[in-house]
């Protein structure tokens, strides 16, 4: 006869095998294109999906990656998208866009200041505020953005569908910049430089 610690090994195997069978049979359904939470997967976007998995980006283990897959029976819910928002607004200063920054823009390539609007807010310690739109999956600058004179928009995207904006490095040389913005001799390189937060990390000959 057995003893317990037998019966009940027997058991739960026995349960576990009525399970999987069960489970075998139930095909779970999901909206594509949506945010949904997991067991493992703090937010992750579903693509598409076959049999066993759910295809999509998002988050792993708390950190981004641009292509991934998880077991379908680790999905939970579907996020809303204030839930989204914050878990996007919270990588993006993961990634570097606080006031002063400088990224390379989703929408034309152009390379542009991380910074309020108007001047007068300048490192005022004054915090940009960021959106998400559901339509779309993107994550856009909804107080608006300093533009200089550049015809650009003050409302950049820094995140959609699954691509960000990036984070261009600050110190370069002073020859450099001006090649990146098209310095012409209008005023002083040094005047240029300082007006546009800009960093040097050496002199050019």
């Amino acid at each position: 006869m057995k003893n317990n610690d037998e019966l009940k090994q027997t058991i739960i195997s026995k349960c576990d095998a009525l399970k999987k069978e069960l489970l075998s049979k139930i095909e779970p359904e999901f909206e594509l294109n949506r945010w949904y939470d997991s067991e493992r997967n703090n937010a992750f976007f579903i693509k598409s999906v076959d049999k066993e998995h759910a295809f999509g980006y998002g988050f792993l283990n708390g950190k981004w990656v641009d292509s991934t897959n998880i077991n379908l029976w680790y999905i939970k819910n579907l996020l809303t998208p204030s839930e989204v928002e914050t878990a996007l607004i919270n990588e993006a200063i993961k990634r570097g866009f606080v006031e002063g920054a400088m990224f390379k823009c989703l929408e034309q390539g152009v390379i542009r200041h991380y910074r309020p609007y108007y001047k007068t807010q300048w490192n005022k310690g004054i915090e940009l505020s960021l959106r998400y739109l559901e339509d779309g999956d993107c994550l856009f600058c909804y107080g608006g953005l300093w533009n200089g004179d550049s015809e650009v928009c003050s409302n950049p995207s820094i995140y959609r569908a699954g691509k960000w904006a990036t984070i261009i490095p600050q110190e370069k040389t002073s020859e450099e910049w001006a090649n990146i913005y098209g310095y012409t001799q209008g005023i002083s390189l040094l005047a240029f430089l300082r007006d546009n937060n800009l960093k040097i990390v050496k002199q050019c000959n």
